[in-house]
């Protein structure tokens, strides 16, 4: 997928985002660069979702066959906590993210 598919400069909109108003038609070069920059560092932090998820259930596939090693219980349940830790991360960064774009394009 190329940028002229996520933004259609000669309507203004955004076909992928449609909950984000039309600020492209008369938009500074500046607002659009923004827009892209927050659009993508959304994108950026979905994706870090998603590997800590994986990471807490392969953590949690770990633990069960650990078969009582020691070693792989410790190694299972700091994996755990550091990926429930990024997890809350990107939560709070996405909620952050979402009301800047919100607060500037409105």
């Amino acid at each position: 997928m190329s940028l002229i598919d996520v933004l259609d400069i000669g309507t203004g909109s955004i076909p992928l985002f449609p909950d984000i108003p039309n600020v492209v038609t008369g938009a500074t070069a500046i607002e659009k660069v923004g827009l892209i920059f927050f659009l993508f560092f959304d994108f950026i932090l979905y994706v870090i979702g998603i590997a800590a998820v994986v990471m807490i259930v392969y953590a949690g596939f770990r633990l069960v066959t650990s078969f009582g090693d020691e070693e792989q219980i410790t190694w299972a349940k700091k994996t755990v906590s550091s990926a429930i830790l990024g997890l809350i991360a990107v939560i709070l960064s996405l909620f952050v993210v979402q009301n800047i774009i919100k607060i500037f394009y409105t």
